[in-house]
């Protein structure tokens, strides 16, 4: 098995390190993304629902 670091992995680890030097709470990569979508869907990129 390899032993480097997964790209997920790594994402995780550098939103955890972030989180706690800002004093922000659940961030993680689907709190992102959910945003994300949401502020999309706000803007009308009304596509995206049959997606979401």
């Amino acid at each position: 098995m390899n032993d480097s670091k997964t790209p997920n992995k790594a994402i995780s680890k550098q939103l955890n390190k972030y989180s706690k030097r800002y004093g922000l709470e659940n961030i993680n990569a689907d709190a992102i993304r959910r945003a994300d979508t949401k502020k999309l869907l706000e803007v009308g990129a009304s596509r995206l629902r049959e997606y979401s």
